[in-house]
């Protein structure tokens, strides 16, 4: 199992499926409201000239800047005009992020381990299923050169280059998603806490480039102050600490951590399936009798598993006084501790997107439970769970685009929708 060449067909035969089988949904994925919001910014640019400076709805109300999501749908747009083009590049992105994790993993995980963590992550439906036209699917090359620069930080302090793509990075995130805040609380954190030095004028150039390209927002926000992602409290049910006066959202919210590391997926792939594309009654029937139990049994057990792995997390980090020796588990502490901050001060229930740039880390804080207690396993053993969990994760991508219609539909999808959607934009100009 330890042979490098083995070990490297393994890792690219994983990353290759993973890629395939995220533009597979992306071929699939029903058109939304969220799609509707990018893919037309993204038309205006590539065919009538209109760059618009504001982004897609937020919450709790506002927008989130559009300058960048703009450029990132329209460009491809003007290089091939069909909604395949922004998710292929989405694809790229993350398969970019993907080569950074692994990077930044290399000093900590061995070839095995990182392996291990590839699989879990690359072939697991929760990013495989983020493959599509949506500002979250952006929010793994955030997370991943937000590591990697921290690692490259800890290795060489105050180097110019990587605090500069450090801040840069949670620029790029700000200008996509709100959760982008999780990743500012996470350097504070490392930074009180010494555990990396930066580089101010790295830090200055990156805040300098950040704030140019924000200006167009800014701009538009003067003209218009209800494109600004401010809570309006006075709507009642939108104010800051909302999840603090609601347990069970605020423990909704944490939960996410270990349902990130489960194989209870996000709810539009994993409740609610329609089997009625198999045929015949009795194929349907036959299907649902085998894949429903199956999916639920190892559901909840991953549950189980997540939970413990989670515990196991906490009680090291009790153990150690949260004085963490190893930088990579000083980013899981500060990943955990961002969460929480972030679900007390959110003025809504948070749903899975709202968190959804810490995966990654959440993934990374499981395969180290996962090294630590279950060496026993001998590699026969090792090798068989771990083949048949990515057989699995296959499986699952493939079911989840044919038995969940209202996201993902062979049919009725964003690509044939696309062409009709564009004319009726470019049309509301004439």
């Amino acid at each position: 199992m330890e042979n490098k060449t083995f070990l490297r067909t393994v890792f690219w035969s994983i990353v290759l499926i993973g890629f395939a089988q995220g533009l597979f949904y992306a071929w699939n994925v029903v058109m939304t409201s969220d799609q509707e919001q990018l893919l037309e910014k993204g038309i205006r640019l590539a065919f009538l000239g209109e760059w618009e400076h504001y982004g897609n709805l937020v919450t709790s109300g506002g927008n989130v800047p559009g300058s960048l999501t703009t450029a990132l749908v329209g460009l491809p747009l003007m290089l091939a005009d069909s909604s395949m083009a922004p998710q292929l590049l989405i694809g790229l992105l993350q398969l970019a992020s993907l080569g950074l994790l692994v990077l930044a993993l290399r000093g900590t995980f061995t070839p095995l381990q990182i392996l291990v963590f590839v699989g879990l992550f690359w072939l697991s439906p929760w990013r495989v299923s983020k493959a599509v036209l949506w500002n979250p699917s952006y929010l793994f090359c955030a997370t991943a050169l937000h590591l990697y620069s921290y690692h490259r930080l800890v290795k060489k302090p105050k180097a110019f280059w990587m605090s500069f793509l450090h801040v840069l990075a949670m620029g790029y995130a700000f200008q996509l998603h709100p959760s982008a805040l999780l990743l500012v609380i996470m350097s504070g954190f490392l930074y009180l806490r010494k555990s990396f030095r930066i580089n101010w004028l790295g830090v200055a150039l990156a805040l300098t480039l950040i704030v140019v390209t924000l200006i167009p927002w800014f701009l538009v926000m003067q003209g218009d102050q209800n494109l600004a992602p401010v809570v309006d409290e006075s709507k009642g049910h939108f104010y800051y600490g909302f999840n603090l006066v609601h347990p069970f959202s605020f423990i909704k919210g944490v939960s996410y951590w270990p349902r990130y590391n489960s194989f209870v997926f996000p709810h539009y792939i994993f409740s609610n399936l329609d089997y009625s594309r198999f045929g015949s009654e009795g194929i349907q029937a036959a299907v649902k009798h085998v894949f429903d139990p199956l999916r639920w049994l190892l559901g909840g057990s991953s549950v189980l598993l997540a939970l413990w792995g989670l515990g196991w997390q906490l009680r090291r980090f009790w153990r150690q006084r949260f004085r963490c020796p190893d930088p990579l588990e000083n980013y899981i502490l500060a990943g955990l501790i961002a969460m929480v901050v972030l679900v007390a001060m959110s003025p809504a229930e948070l749903s899975h997107w709202h968190l959804f740039i810490l995966l990654p880390v959440a993934n990374i804080s499981f395969c180290r439970f996962l090294f630590h207690r279950f060496q026993w396993l001998t590699p026969g053993r090792a090798r068989a769970a771990f083949c048949a969990v990515m057989l699995y994760f296959i499986l699952y991508n493939v079911m989840a685009n044919f038995t969940a219609p209202n996201y993902y539909s062979t049919s009725h999808n964003m690509r044939a929708d696309y062409p009709a959607f564009k004319a009726s934009v470019i049309a509301q100009e004439r």
